[in-house]
């Protein structure tokens, strides 16, 4: 779970651009979003994490450059 803020920060960006993205992931139902305090925090929903899972597995087997290489 991270805060708009912190995502921000790790990202190298504004909180406005982090913004825009998770509407756009919230909407595509890749995270759910939820205020505490005086922070909004992100969380990846079930299906989020199954596409992440996948994009990590992809990359650390090599198979994002064999597919590369077959273009």
């Amino acid at each position: 779970m991270s805060s708009t803020g912190a995502l921000a920060r790790r990202v190298g960006t504004s909180s406005a651009a982090i913004s825009q993205h998770t509407a756009v992931l919230r909407q595509a139902g890749l995270i759910t979003t939820r205020r505490h305090r005086s922070h909004v925090l992100h969380h990846p929903t079930q299906t989020g994490l199954t596409l992440l899972n996948k994009t990590y597995f992809v990359k650390a087997v090599g198979l994002d450059n064999q597919s590369q290489n077959h273009q």
